[in-house]
């Protein structure tokens, strides 16, 4: 047996070349992508956006029929889901997992939460300003606008509630 030394030719060479530039490349690719998913999840929305989407389940809009199949925490955990945001299923869980806010605190885009039936929370809404909030009044009727000083709401409101973006994206 002959022992010599072994050499690659051109095409080998060039060929090791050609997998190195692509397996370079890949990681690259993957960085950017990467630094662009994490700078999306760091985009908190802001009360305009969550405005904006809230409304088109008013009636006349596009999504009013879905509004109508939805109740009080069902709307809002739509509104937010369309930002990447998951919110729990009732009205008390979402209550549970916002920092209290007094109604002077308030900031578009806030939930607004209250007892309708004599027993802890019962019912969210989101705040738009203004004293004015959106909300789902309950399944089978369409999400609607009403203010936060009509004497009934002011009866039954608790509390605003802001979301910790941080803890809640996906």
């Amino acid at each position: 047996m002959c022992k010599g030394k072994t050499s690659l030719n051109k095409v080998e060479i060039a060929g090791i070349f050609l997998i190195g530039i692509f397996l370079l490349s890949t990681f690259i690719i993957s960085l950017i992508i990467g630094a662009r998913k994490t700078a999306e999840i760091i985009a908190y929305p802001t009360g305009r956006e969550i405005e904006n989407i809230a409304r088109q389940f008013l009636e006349g809009n596009p999504k009013a029929r879905l509004g109508k199949r939805l109740d009080c925490s069902g709307f809002t955990g739509c509104v937010f889901k369309q930002l990447s945001i998951d919110l729990p299923a009732s009205s008390r869980k979402q209550f549970e997992i916002t920092n209290r806010l007094v109604t002077d605190e308030l900031q578009k885009g806030d939930l607004v939460f209250f007892n309708t039936q004599g027993t802890n929370v019962t019912h969210v809404g989101i705040y738009l300003g203004d004293n004015a909030f959106i909300h789902s009044p309950g399944k089978n009727r369409y999400v609607r606008i009403d203010n936060l000083n009509q004497s009934y709401y002011r009866r039954v409101f608790i509390s605003g509630g802001r979301i910790n973006f941080k803890d809640s994206l996906k």
